[in-house]
């Protein structure tokens, strides 16, 4: 009878426990809560007011821990925005934010699962919108919160439920741009080795000079560039471009094709204004609007490709408004 009961207990201790001595299940009770795992983190987002369109970003999945067994069963939960938890946020951190205003925001999956086997949801996302209509000298506070969870025995984490989104809005500042003639050439790619088409050519308000690159055979000297410094900040939301006049087809055969706008404030980081695929081969001046507009003191012009097989080409005027 000893042997009977001896082997008994070794087989309820082996059906327990692992080949290595580790329990099939871990409890650590003092983490068993659920949570985001960004909570304590304040998600900054600034808006420029002139922006168009709405701003999606992404609101993470629930999770829970501190065990090892995912067998719960299906756990639903609710989450949504909390705008009463501003006030607290404000106090316990000596912050003013002010509630994101309702109609500024939209929250897709309020209602998260955690499948069985599982410990974390799939998340949601979060809409921005209406931007423009909030105080530029305020800075606003939106709370995503843990709202309920469904039929399960643990518990929520009260410091980690709560997901902060910071919300501002900045208003470019427009820069007037400067006379024609306080413009300069800062630099440029190459020029004609015949006097007379210099880099200036495009800025001296003569249509009928222009800058004409190096004119050596190909391969190697395309793109070329030039670099018109403003001598001021300027805010830049379209450009006029006006192509070599000649009425011979042979002195305008090399036009820019595929062009290039850039701008910067210290000729460091670029940003692009406008990339035209196909500028038209046309003598008439041409309008071409900056979807974006920005502001910055040099504008560099970059002409990829040309209408011909050439490795050099030219530009008549530049005007920008």
């Amino acid at each position: 009878m000893l042997c009977v009961a001896a082997a008994g207990l070794s087989a309820a201790w082996l059906s327990s426990c692992r080949n290595d001595g580790i329990p099939e299940s871990l409890e650590f009770e003092q983490f068993k809560y659920f949570y985001f795992p960004s909570a304590k983190k304040v998600n900054k987002i600034i808006f420029n007011a002139g922006g168009s369109g709405d701003s999606v970003v992404r609101v993470e999945g629930l999770r829970y821990g501190g065990t090892t067994n995912f067998n719960q069963g299906e756990i639903r939960a609710e989450i949504g925005a909390a705008p009463s938890l501003v006030a607290s946020y404000n106090s316990a951190n000596n912050t003013a934010f002010l509630p994101l205003p309702e109609e500024c925001y939209e929250l897709s999956g309020a209602s998260q699962v955690i499948k069985n086997g599982k410990n974390y949801s799939a998340g949601g996302s979060l809409t921005f919108k209406n931007i423009a209509a909030l105080d530029p000298d305020r800075e606003y506070l939106l709370p995503v919160t843990i709202l309920s969870v469904g039929e399960s025995n643990i518990p929520t984490n009260d410091e980690l439920k709560t997901l902060w989104w910071s919300v501002s809005i900045y208003v470019e500042q427009y820069w007037p741009v400067p006379a024609k003639s306080q413009w300069r050439i800062e630099d440029f790619s190459s020029v004609h080795t015949t006097s007379g088409y210099e880099a200036d050519k495009i800025i001296d308000g003569d249509p009928n000079t222009c800058w004409h690159s190096r004119d050596l055979t190909p391969p190697g000297w395309i793109p070329q560039w030039v670099i018109i410094d403003f001598t001021t900040i300027a805010t830049i939301s379209e450009i006029r471009f006006t192509a070599r006049q000649s009425p011979h087809s042979w002195d305008t055969f090399a036009s820019p094709k595929n062009i290039k706008f850039e701008i910067s404030d210290y000729q460091t980081d670029w940003t692009l204004l406008l990339n035209v695929p196909e500028l038209p081969n046309v003598q008439e001046e041409q309008t071409l609007p900056v979807p974006s507009p920005k502001s910055g003191r040099y504008l560099k012009i970059t002409i990829l490709t040309n209408w011909a097989s050439q490795g050099y080409s030219y530009i008549g005027e530049i005007s920008v408004n």
